[in-house]
């Protein structure tokens, strides 16, 4: 477990196409399940604040607060709230739920990482593989009966080698 996922703790290591790593293990355990409140409030799992046993599914949660983030392209909670509680975790999802009841979009993605539920989270393979995460092929995104240009190889070779 990571026990600390936040932005600050992810590393962009490209862009297109999009890869990060986790950084900082300071809180990291190899354990399978604690009962340590350890992390940054706002990305606390809700059993991790609760002081309860949890096991690795608390980073998915955190991811899910980042990914929230990057989503609404600010923090979920108000500056004087330091944590996103059952309420605002409730309207979240009613609003997300509002917006899309299409399994494959990424509200419902945020819906499963942020499951007040621990057992009711995906497992990291499980998000990765979810169909709004799937990076589409570029030739499935534009539709074929556009007549576009070609785009031509900037620098091509003379096959002859002569001017």
């Amino acid at each position: 477990m990571h026990r600390d996922i936040k932005p600050a703790n992810l590393a962009v290591k490209q862009f297109d196409p999009p890869s990060a790593f986790i950084i900082d293990l300071g809180c990291a355990t190899r354990e399978l399940a604690s009962t340590e409140n350890v992390g940054t409030i706002p990305y606390l799992a809700p059993e991790v604040r609760a002081g309860s046993r949890h096991d690795r599914s608390i980073d998915l949660w955190s991811y899910g607060v980042v990914a929230l983030e990057l989503f609404l392209l600010r923090q979920p909670v108000n500056a004087g709230v330091p944590r996103l509680d059952a309420d605002s975790a409730s309207r979240f999802h009613d609003r997300l739920i509002l917006k899309s009841r299409d399994e494959s979009s990424v509200e419902q993605l945020l819906i499963q990482l942020l499951s007040w539920d621990a057992k009711d989270r995906p497992s990291a393979a499980e998000a990765l593989g979810h169909p709004s995460m799937v990076r589409p092929d570029p030739e499935e995104m534009v539709p074929s009966d556009l007549d576009l240009p070609v785009p031509r190889k900037r620098f091509e070779s003379s096959s002859s080698g002569t001017g």
